[in-house]
């Protein structure tokens, strides 16, 4: 008889011509190879007389090869697991399209099987190892949902049986000794056994045997074996300056039948096709009887249903979109609990720091419990949420404070005055009041709005420097007690005491008498301190609080009988600034001065400068009758 090549895919253009007489057994050969690229090709054309398989086609495209002298109808499918498969997968720009593009295969991969399912009498599954790839489960219970539903207004052919070809590792398995066939021939039949039995119960649990879907016998019912130990040698040859791997063409094989068990080295169309033929012969009497010119029509009419016009695809991809259901879900249920993440602690209106900040916080929680191809979705979809409510009336004022805290009105012109709520504890120019002040925006406000209204009724003090840069200078009843330091309120516990001060290395005098020096610091909360006199402008605070403030220099206080003139300067951001360009300031007498120190700084444009941790402060004491002297 006259063997024939032929192939299907959808919309064939030409019609093969096919025998109208005489019946075909149709075999389906699937699975992958250990030998690289994973293709299966190798084997089968080296095992079946007159095969010729390519994998250089279109991956839709069924070949088939009838042998005319078996009568046996071979239907391959090139790359059913496709080893460019992953690569294709990872060129993908994104998760999303990773995912998409994946399920997009599977559910081909599905439709084709349904269409395998319906047109063959035998299908051989290869594997690559001697383990049963449990993959082939979940596909078909896929497969045996739709197949009903999605064969409706169409015949099968029958229920397939299964058969298995399983590729062992090349050190497992040794040409044996006379001696020792017998004991391997045991384990042989035992291990082919065992792998049936294996495989029956694993379909049998799956409910995969209680429906037309297929057929496997069960162990020991059939005199053939359905499982098929093979070994493949393999050879390096080099082909354009590289080596590969080839497959030899030689099969050590555990061949075994119920009735002349035997180990043999044979060559694949003697092991392989052997096998096939041996099944097919078993199995003829309840075959489906068809002609190749019949189970033709009949498979360009089901591949028409399953493959080219399947109804049900949409839910075949529900099916098998898991990943996407369960993200799905993940995703509806954290979004809202995201987007309270978002809007907790937040003030009324607030800046693009804050919800930039809050919008980070949130986008991290949802990745946290989001998980899959919807992640991506619910994270644009929190972002445009959050965005929203931020727009919607609630976008702050992004000018800041002499302090650096934002303005807490909405966005405005600038003839509105800017304010926040954050309150500031200060003291007064002297030192004996403290109160509360708002968070300065204007220099006005930050050294002199909040000192002169307590000037009238606590400080009584005298205004020095310009109107950007204001300073005072106060007087208190003296002199000072040492033993009780300065009874003022704020100050951290043992820190109210000036230090002893020795004037007599001044300029053009002696002291005569004891004199007490105090560098007051003081933080926002109002904690207050007196710090050495290094001159920094700047001191950690001395308040033991589990969030450290930093303390700035805000008041000198001097108690001395000398009469003397103190010159003060201060060099900021490399800046010397002489805070007395006028006039020198006048210290001793029965008094305690007090000089209270800008609260901002600026340069000489009237801009505020920023913080300056290394700030320092410079003062020079003269004697007052020298420095008439000088003067004159």
């Amino acid at each position: 008889m006259v063997s024939t090549y032929f192939t299907i895919s959808p919309g064939s253009p030409v019609e093969p011509v096919l025998d109208e007489l005489r019946p075909v057994s149709v075999v389906g050969l699937f699975g992958r190879s250990r030998m690289k690229p994973n293709s299966i090709s190798s084997i089968v054309n080296a095992s079946i007389p007159g095969a010729n398989f390519r994998d250089d086609v279109d991956k839709n495209e069924i070949q088939c090869y009838h042998d005319g002298t078996s009568g046996i109808l071979y239907l391959y499918l090139p790359r059913h697991h496709r080893a460019d498969q992953m690569e294709f997968l990872e060129e993908q720009s994104s998760y999303s399209d990773y995912h998409d593009e994946s399920v997009r295969m599977k559910v081909d991969e599905v439709q084709q099987w349904l269409w395998i399912l319906s047109v063959c009498h035998y299908v051989l599954l290869f594997h690559p190892s001697q383990t049963f790839d449990i993959s082939y489960i979940r596909l078909f219970r896929t497969v045996q949902r739709h197949l009903l539903t999605g064969g409706e207004g169409a015949t099968r052919l029958q229920s397939p049986q299964l058969l298995f070809v399983f590729q062992s590792n090349p050190a497992s398995m040794h040409l044996p000794t006379k001696k020792g066939r017998s004991t391997l021939m045991q384990q042989c039949r035992t291990l082919t056994l065992e792998m049936e039995t294996q495989i029956y119960h694993i379909f049998r649990k799956c409910r995969l045997l209680n429906s037309e879907l297929l057929s496997i016998p069960a162990p020991g019912e059939s005199k053939e074996p359905f499982v098929l130990f093979v070994e493949g040698r393999t050879r390096l040859s080099a082909e354009s300056g590289g080596a590969r791997h080839v497959d030899t063409g030689m099969f050590y094989v555990l061949q075994l039948s119920a009735t002349t068990p035997q180990y043999t080295p044979s060559n694949p169309d003697e092991l392989l096709s052997g096998f096939i033929t041996r099944n097919v012969r078993q199995w003829a009497e309840i075959t489906s009887k068809i002609t190749l010119r019949a189970w033709y029509d009949m498979a360009i009419q089901l591949q028409d249903i399953y493959c080219k016009d399947f109804v049900n695809r949409s839910s075949l991809t529900k099916v098998l979109n898991v990943e996407e259901e369960f993200s799905e879900r993940r995703g509806k249920k954290m979004l809202p609990i995201a987007i309270t993440a978002y809007s907790a602690n937040l003030p009324e209106y607030y800046t693009v720091a804050q919800h930039t900040s809050n919008l980070t916080h949130a986008i991290h929680l949802l990745k946290s419990r989001v998980k899959g191809p919807a992640q991506e979705r619910y994270v644009a979809t929190l972002t445009q949420d959050c965005t929203d409510i931020w727009e919607d009336g609630r976008r702050g004022c992004e000018v800041l404070s002499l302090t650096g805290n934002p303005c807490g009105l909405a966005v405005h012109d600038e003839g509105r005055s800017h304010t926040n709520r954050l309150r500031l504890r200060s003291a007064c120019n002297c030192g004996q009041t403290l109160s509360y002040r708002g968070d300065p925006f204007t220099l006005e406000a930050a050294n002199s709005d909040f000192y002169t209204g307590h000037a009238e009724t606590c400080c009584h003090s005298k205004v020095h420097g310009s109107p950007a840069l204001r300073w005072t200078v106060s007087h208190l009843d003296g002199p000072y007690q040492s033993s009780q330091g300065m009874e003022q309120p704020g100050f951290v516990a043992g820190s109210q005491y000036l230090q002893a001060w020795d004037v007599g290395g001044r300029k053009g005098g002696r002291s005569k008498g004891r004199s007490f020096l105090g560098m007051e610091y003081e933080c926002i909360r109002g904690h207050r301190f007196y710090g050495g006199p290094s001159g920094s402008l700047y001191q950690n605070c001395a308040s033991h609080t589990n969030k450290p403030m930093v303390g700035q220099l805000m008041r000198i206080v001097f108690s001395t009988q000398e009469q003397l003139l103190l010159q003060l300067s201060v060099v900021y951001q490399g800046r010397h600034i002489n805070l007395t360009t006028r006039e020198p300031i006048q210290l001793g007498g029965n008094k305690i001065t007090v000089i209270r120190l800008p609260f901002v700084y600026c340069d000489d444009g009237g801009r505020a400068l920023p913080l300056d941790l290394d700030a320092q402060l410079r003062y020079q004491v003269l004697s007052r009758n020298n420095n008439h002297n000088n003067n004159s």
